[in-house]
């Protein structure tokens, strides 16, 4: 997979759009897509504890679409609704370095991540 220049990631990152639904009683599935694929790039799903932390079970992005913004651009619209996105691991092939980079911050006593949003609504 070839690394994209910032200004290719910025142009690929820009057509993605995330949606999102209820499913059940309580589970929230997050949804990302491109124009350049007929299903959905990315996804995560979870429940939202609160009107402030909305706890992660699972991600997942297609492998030759990851390191293009496709999970931040989810996480952006995860913190449209919730203040903190907590989860409990990230994959030792590549998740745990994305919530690292990401900002996320580890709490080793409770073995989790939080992801604060920045902003001060």
């Amino acid at each position: 997979m070839k690394k994209l220049t910032a200004q290719e990631k910025r142009v690929y990152t820009e057509k993605i759009w995330v949606t999102w639904t209820q499913i059940g009683y309580g589970i929230r599935l997050y949804l990302a897509f491109h124009p350049d694929n007929i299903g959905p790039i990315g996804m995560v799903w979870g429940f939202a504890a609160s009107e402030i932390q909305f706890h992660v079970l699972y991600s997942f992005v297609l492998p030759y679409c990851r390191r293009k913004g496709v999970r931040t651009t989810i996480n952006e619209t995860i913190h449209k609704h919730h203040k903190v996105i907590h989860t409990w691991q990230g994959s030792k092939t590549g998740g745990e370095k994305f919530l690292k980079a990401s900002g996320y911050e580890y709490n080793k006593t409770r073995d989790d991540w939080i992801l604060v949003r920045k902003d001060k609504r």
